[in-house]
C-alpha cells in the first residue's frame, strides 16, 4: 500500500512568478500610495472651505490659532514624551515655529476672514509653489527646469487673473490678499527651512505646535479679558468643535503624516501633481457652498493655477515630456559626428 505524503515540497519560484509577484506588490504600493495623496488632498481642499466658515462665523482668526495648536498639542506632546522623544529645546525648533506656525497661522486665518473661499483657493495654492521656489533658489537648494518655469509661469498668469475679478470684490479683498500673501511666504520659508537644515516632518509637526501654544497662548488669554465674546454658547460650541477636530486633528496631524506617506510611496513629483486638485476642489466647492459668484475669470484662474501646480510638479519630466525633442536632436547629433 502507497502511502502519500500530504506536506509535498513546494515548487520553487520560477523567475516569471517572482516578476508577477514584484509586480503585484509594487503595484499595491503605488494604489496605497494615491489611496494617502487623495485623502491629504480632501483634508487640505477641506483646511480652505473649514478655515473660511470660522472666517465667517462668530469665532475670531485668533480663536481658530489657539483651538488649532492646543488640541494639537494635547496629542502631540504625550506621543512625543512616552514613545517618540527628540532634543525638543532647540534654537532651529523655535525659529521654524515663529516661521511656520505663529505667523502663518495669524496670516491666513486673517486672510480667510476677509477673502471668498474661491479666491482663497487660487491664491493660496497657486503662490506656494511660487514662492518655495523662489526661496529655493536663494538657498542655493535647487535649479529651475524648464517644466518648473513653465508651470510656475502659467502660476503666476493665474494669479493676475484674479486681479481683474472684478464682481464679488470688496475693499477687504485686497487686505485679504496680502495676509494670504504674508501666509504663503511664512509657510515657504518654513518648508525650505526644514529641508535646509534636515529637520524631519514629526520634528517639526511636535515643535510646531508646542511652541506656537507656549508663545500665543498668554496673549491669547490676555485678550479674552479685553474683547466681548458672544453669550449664546450655543451657537459657538458647533464651531469650536467643528475648527478643533478639522484644524487640531485632520490640518495639523492626519494630513502631515498621509503627505509624508503619499511621497515615500509615488514620490514629490507624482504628490505635487496631486496637489494640483485642490484650487479646483476647494475652489469650486467655495461658489456652491458659500454662494459665491462663479465669473469666467475666476474659473480660469482656477483652472491655470490647477495647471501650473501639475507641470511645476516635474511629473512630465519623470514622463520625458521636455525630454524628448532635446534628446532626438542630441541622437541626430551624435550620429552625425560617428560618420565624420
Amino acid at each position: 500500500m502507497s502511502v502519500s505524503n500530504s506536506h509535498e515540497p513546494e515548487m520553487p519560484l520560477t523567475p516569471n512568478h517572482e516578476n508577477d509577484y514584484r509586480a503585484r506588490n509594487s503595484s499595491i504600493f503605488i494604489v496605497n500610495g494615491y489611496l494617502y495623496a487623495i485623502l491629504a488632498v480632501f483634508i487640505w481642499s477641506g483646511f480652505i472651505l473649514v478655515s473660511r466658515m470660522g472666517g465667517i462665523s462668530h469665532l475670531h482668526p485668533d480663536d481658530i490659532v489657539a483651538i488649532r495648536y492646543l488640541i494639537s498639542s494635547l496629542i502631540l506632546l504625550p506621543l512625543w514624551y512616552f514613545r517618540f522623544r527628540f532634543r525638543l529645546f532647540d534654537r532651529k525648533l523655535v525659529i521654524l515655529s515663529l516661521t511656520g506656525g505663529l505667523a502663518y497661522s495669524l496670516s491666513v486665518y486673517r486672510g480667510f476672514e476677509l477673502t471668498p473661499g474661491s479666491h482663497a483657493s487660487l491664491l493660496l495654492p497657486g503662490l506656494l509653489p511660487l514662492l518655495m521656489t523662489s526661496l529655493a533658489v536663494g538657498f542655493k537648494q535647487k535649479k529651475n527646469s524648464r517644466s518648473q518655469t513653465l508651470g510656475l509661469f502659467t502660476i503666476f498668469a493665474g494669479i493676475l487673473l484674479l486681479l481683474f475679478q472684478k464682481k464679488g470684490y470688496s475693499g477687504n479683498n485686497l487686505e485679504g490678499y496680502l495676509w494670504i500673501t504674508a501666509a504663503a511666504f511664512s509657510w515657504s520659508l518654513f518648508s525650505v527651512l526644514i529641508k535646509h537644515w534636515k529637520i524631519n516632518a514629526w520634528q517639526a509637526t511636535v515643535s510646531l505646535s508646542f511652541y506656537t501654544c507656549v508663545f500665543y497662548l498668554p496673549f491669547y488669554l490676555f485678550s479674552l479679558t479685553t474683547r466681548a465674546t458672544p453669550t449664546d454658547w450655543s451657537v459657538l460650541w458647533p464651531q469650536i468643535m467643528l475648527q478643533g477636530f478639522y484644524q487640531g486633528v485632520l490640518a495639523s496631524i492626519v494630513q502631515m503624516l498621509l503627505f509624508v506617506k503619499a511621497v515615500e510611496k509615488i514620490g514629490t513629483a507624482n504628490m505635487g501633481a496631486m496637489m494640483g486638485l485642490v484650487p479646483l476642489i476647494a475652489g469650486t466647492a467655495s461658489i456652491f457652498l458659500f454662494s459665491e459668484p462663479a465669473t469666467s475669470i475666476l474659473v480660469y484662474g482656477l483652472i491655470l493655477v490647477s495647471a501650473g501646480t501639475f507641470i511645476s510638479s516635474g511629473l512630465l519630466n519623470q514622463l520625458n515630456f521636455f525630454q524628448r525633442k532635446n534628446t532626438g536632436r542630441q541622437h541626430a547629433l551624435r550620429q552625425y559626428k560617428n560618420h565624420q
